[in-house]
């Protein structure tokens, strides 16, 4: 179960139910949602069931009741031998998704989830504590991407994370939000592996505090419909930041937390060929969503997206790193492209991603031709014109200058790497109010396996790839952060950017 939510939860108030799983997801200042699912044995969905939370000011006194209709979903589970994507069997998942609305602010509520009608009974109780508004001056979070789920991947950083969120000497207040950066548990369409990802998630943290999610490659689902993770994180569609512009979509949305208003998108538009048909429509929603922010309220703008726009990895210099599952990560080099790939990018007068990486390095316009990072050049400088105009469109650097965003926050890359403050492949050597955004690799969570460095770029400040996660405080001046390593959460690196 995954719950989205505007609070800081507290300690549960009951072991959870054997097949209910919360996590919190933050709707706005007001509001959060409950949410949580589970593989049902039939196809259909009774009539008669719904969703209830009761919650209150008291674990012996719940005096509100909330109720919903659950969703029935049904989607083909991929099948990873030779790799053959989309198999003949389905999975059928309940999904419950409750919002609690117009909650007292600060407030601890204790709460308990179940289903009405339905022959299994189950429940889960805990307790949250929603936060203090928008507008509140410091706030506390992590970022992390690329985990896999903790419960086959015992060496992924959730555990360590949930050991680590309360205040510390490095931190005067506790964690209240958690950022996955895509790539949530290689696959939320695998079985098995995407309930063990919320079963593990939930266990540790998903009932403390809100965890709020962007799309990776690995969440297309075998079919690109994202189905997994449109119906598991149902609740991020009701997001809305104060100063933004409600998207009514999980998969690219915007939400104001502390000082901080945060932006994800969905950068598989910029990759997939099967994706591209939200290019226009998110970035005009982006264009719309940055121009509305207030910086006096929210001073710093966080953008969020899987793919980097700089790094260093050798992955990304000797292969597109397309990613899943068109061009899978060891296929073997020289492997021609499907005969209709690019169509739907030429469909919407686009030059499709380069299939082979070298080809990418003829249209980096920035100079930077020793380190391509993948589909990063599209990113940043948009996709080419089709028409041999030479013309490009949707670059996200274009943006991120003239709304002065300050941090970019991806994963794709299994490994750490911090940038410099840098726009259009020209750095500066400062974090002090440096006028450009750092851009922060944080795909060290834990995946299936690392990807190695190659040279060190000028735009380089620190390289790792031990398995971390990213512990980050924001006051109105200061952006600190601290990558901790996923074994002990002692401190690797620290930068402090301020404004």
């Amino acid at each position: 179960m995954i719950v989205a939510a505007a609070a800081v939860a507290a300690a549960a108030m009951a072991p959870l139910a054997a097949t209910v799983k919360p996590i919190l997801t933050h709707i706005n200042d007001n509001s959060m949602a409950i949410s949580w699912g589970y593989l049902n044995p039939n196809d259909s969905l009774p009539s008669s069931l719904r969703s209830r939370v009761r919650y209150g000011f008291a674990a012996n006194n719940l005096t509100e009741t909330v109720t919903s209709t659950p969703t029935m979903m049904t989607s083909p589970t991929e099948n990873m031998t030779g790799y053959d994507y989309c198999g003949h069997d389905y999975e059928h998942h309940i999904l419950h998704h409750v919002q609690l609305k117009n909650l007292p602010t600060p407030e601890t509520i204790y709460y308990c989830a179940d289903e009405i009608a339905s022959s299994s009974k189950l429940e889960t109780c805990g307790s949250f504590k929603t936060s203090t508004p928008s507008s509140s001056a410091e706030l506390r979070f992590y970022a992390t991407a690329d985990v896999g789920d903790p419960v086959s991947h015992s060496w992924t950083a959730i555990p360590q994370m949930s050991k680590q969120c309360q205040v510390d000497d490095l931190y005067p207040i506790d964690v209240s939000l958690g950022f996955h950066v895509g790539d949530i548990a290689y696959n939320l369409d695998i079985p098995q592996r995407g309930d063990d990802y919320i079963a593990g998630v939930s266990s540790n943290m998903g009932s403390q505090f809100p965890w709020m999610f962007a799309p990776g490659n690995h969440e297309a689902d075998c079919n690109y419909t994202y189905q997994n993770y449109k119906g598991r994180f149902a609740a991020q569609n009701f997001t809305s930041a104060t100063h933004g512009v409600p998207s009514k979509s999980s998969r690219w949305y915007s939400f104001d937390k502390g000082p901080v208003h945060f932006v994800a998108i969905d950068t598989d538009a910029w990759g997939f060929d099967e994706v591209a048909y939200i290019l226009k429509q998110q970035y005009d929603w982006l264009t719309q969503d940055l121009e509305a922010v207030d910086k006096s309220i929210t001073p710093w703008v966080v953008l969020m997206g899987h793919r980097p726009m700089y790094c260093s990895s050798a992955s990304a210099i000797v292969q597109s790193h397309l990613g899943w599952p068109k061009q899978h990560d060891d296929m073997p080099k020289g492997t021609p492209a499907p005969d209709n790939y690019g169509d739907e990018f030429r469909k919407h007068g686009f030059h499709p991603p380069s299939w082979s990486e070298l080809e990418l390095l003829s249209s980096d316009n920035d100079g930077d031709n020793n380190y391509p990072c993948g589909i990063a050049d599209l990113l940043r400088n948009g996709m080419i014109h089709a028409d041999g105009s030479g013309d490009r469109s949707y670059g996200l650097e274009t943006l991120m200058q003239q709304y002065q965003v300050n941090v970019y926050l991806t994963g794709h890359e299994h490994n750490y790497e911090r940038t410099w403050p840098i726009m259009n492949g020209t750095q500066v050597n400062s974090y002090d109010q440096p006028g450009k955004p750092v851009h922060i690799v944080t795909g060290s969570g834990g995946a299936y396996g690392k990807d190695p460095f190659g040279p060190v770029a000028p735009f380089d400040a620190y390289r790792s790839s031990d398995w971390s996660y990213s512990d980050i405080f924001v006051n109105n001046s200061h952006f600190i952060l601290n990558q901790r390593l996923a074994n002990d959460s002692s401190v690797i690196d620290t930068m402090v950017l301020t404004r």
